[in-house]
């Protein structure tokens, strides 16, 4: 009877230090990787350089505008000084008033291009920002993966009230240099796409 419970209870046995057995935990630096990671640069240095250049046309429709009110203002100014003729007075209020019409059918084309520059810009930031956290979860993956890691976190994030995720991480732990390494060769393999403007 013993041979048999023991017959029994050895694959039990067996199974029980690897139920028993810790995870395997690594730990990351998420904002290290963004900022070593060429293809996330790259992306990041197109949108700094889309902003700029957005700001530039904005200052530049703006100026238009600008110019129209301080013509109208010119002519107001002009309309409140000739008070002794009305046909002047007549004309300059015309004028004036068409000219800040004008203005403000420019302010409202404004402010319309500029939620659609918005839009866009926001857009194409998320969409850059899902395609570089698709590269780095692919790697991390991977590189779990090969190396039984159980689960990876990341030490650059923070709870909700502002403190550090991962409060210690032995120096072992911290492999963010090899997905830094990884996601790099991945991205000088990748054949290169031309970016949509």
């Amino acid at each position: 009877m013993l041979r048999l419970m023991l017959a029994v209870l050895g694959p039990v046995l067996a199974v029980l230090p690897a139920i028993a057995q810790t995870p395997r935990m690594a730990v990351v630096d998420f904002d290290q990787i963004n900022q070593a990671y060429s293809k996330s640069k790259a992306r990041f240095d197109e949108l700094k350089a889309d902003e700029t250049r957005i700001k530039a046309e904005l200052a530049k429709e703006f100026e238009g505008y600008k110019q129209l009110v301080d013509q109208a203002r010119l002519i107001q100014k002009q309309f409140n000084d000739s008070a002794s003729n009305p046909a002047i007075r007549e004309a300059k209020l015309k004028e004036a008033q068409e000219l800040f019409a004008k203005a403000q059918a420019e302010s409202r084309r404004l402010q319309s291009v500029k939620k659609d520059k918005e839009t866009a810009y926001q857009k194409k930031y998320a969409d850059a920002t899902a395609e570089v956290l698709r590269d780095i979860q692919a790697v991390a993956a991977a590189y779990a993966s090969e190396k039984g890691i159980d689960i990876i976190f990341d030490k650059s994030g923070k709870t909700r009230n502002a403190a550090p995720m991962v409060q210690f991480a032995d120096t072992p732990l911290d492999v963010t240099a090899d997905v830094v390494a990884r996601l790099n060769q991945r991205a000088v393999a990748a054949p290169t796409t031309p970016r949509a403007p």
